[in-house]
């Protein structure tokens, strides 16, 4: 209806007829593409059971009581702070608290087989070095393992289940958010990772590498919403940026794009691997020894409550793992990372650290 007037118009002013033109464009009237929804029907809606989601994580469900549909999460962190490892524990815990979700890992990174060998050495609870030397010595050997695997797959149906759910794109197949949204659309799926957000478009031709980024991340968000979906989102820190101070955590501004990811980003946790950094200096405070398996989720960013928190983990890294600390090992992780045991800690590298983390809440 408006084009056609829009034509009339041009037509009128084709043949010198100004003053009937004007006073057909009078007549168009806005109409909008959607009636909007009043507020007092959108409070309740929120409150819908099908826009939350547990994710079967504890300490998550405890602190956020559950993610919204429709939200970005993104994980910022340093080389070798198991961003994937983190990230893809974390989608298996959502599957399995969600029997009729499912999930696309967008793997960016790593080969599919890379990843199907960190799911094995978690069900198996066999480090990936151990079935990499198996499967090199003996072809015997990696029967064994391919045997025990059908085992449990066929004796434990939450983990098939699981498995059946979860797809791995891999890093051949897609390049831009536009191949993302088909693969999400067709598989129906309700959680995927992106891993991670600079390594789209490395196999097209872009004038401007770093706006195509922006408009990534964008587009991204625009489809988490549009597809009701909950998008997880890997991001790297700049290069350098920690190797140079002695904080160690990774901040919100030490991202590329950190303005554009604090935009789109519903949540921010930066994840801290003090094993990485300190693991040449074993004697902590009072007696609190650090080890391979402390790993922190620090929360950066959350839209709907506040940031700062700390939540601890128990990293099992050579099962691709990770588990909730109890009694005193969560504890001693506290306790570690506490800002009134300053003093007590042995280097400039753990003065740093302490001092930037919250007091114990």
């Amino acid at each position: 209806m408006i084009l056609d007037t829009i034509d009339k118009v041009k037509g009128l002013i084709e043949h010198g007829r100004a003053v009937e033109a004007v006073s057909c464009l009078k007549t168009i009237r806005f109409a909008p593409s959607a009636m909007l929804q009043d507020m007092r029907s959108l409070c309740l809606d929120s409150l819908s059971s099908n826009t939350v989601f547990l994710t079967g994580i504890p300490i998550f469900d405890q602190k956020f009581g559950g993610f919204m549909l429709g939200n970005i999460l993104s994980l910022i962190g340093d080389t070798g702070t198991m961003k994937t490892k983190s990230s893809f524990w974390m989608m298996i815990k959502m599957l399995i608290n969600n029997p009729t979700y499912k999930g696309l890992y967008f793997q960016k990174e790593m080969l599919n087989t890379d990843m199907a060998r960190l799911m094995v050495s978690r069900i198996l609870e066999t480090s990936t070095s151990e079935l990499l030397r198996e499967a090199l010595s003996s072809e015997i050997s990696m029967e064994s393992y391919q045997d025990k695997l059908a085992v449990i797959l066929n004796s434990n149906d939450t983990i098939a289940n699981v498995l059946d759910r979860l797809y791995i794109v891999p890093n051949d197949v897609f390049d831009t958010p536009a191949d993302m949204h088909g693969y999400i659309e067709y598989y129906d799926a309700d959680i995927w990772c992106l891993d991670f957000l600079t390594q789209l478009y490395q196999g097209k031709s872009t004038d401007n590498f770093n706006r195509s980024i922006m408009t990534a991340a964008n587009e991204l968000k625009q489809i988490a919403i549009t597809t009701h979906t909950f998008g997880i989102l890997i991001n790297q820190v700049k290069k350098g940026v920690l190797s140079n101070r002695f904080d160690k955590r990774a901040g919100e501004d030490d991202l590329e794009w950190s303005g554009t990811i604090k935009q789109i980003s519903t949540y921010i946790m930066s994840l801290f691997y003090p094993w990485k950094y300190y693991r040449n200096n074993r004697s902590i405070v009072n007696g609190s020894i650090l080890d391979i398996s402390m790993f922190y989720l620090i929360i950066m960013k959350n839209r709907y409550d506040e940031a700062g928190t700390v939540l601890p983990l128990k990293a099992i890294p050579q099962y691709s793992d990770f588990a909730i600390p109890l009694n005193e090992h969560h504890d001693n992780m506290m306790i570690w990372r506490s800002e009134e045991h300053t003093s007590e800690l042995q280097s400039h590298s753990f003065i740093s650290y302490a001092v930037f983390c919250l007091k114990k809440k």
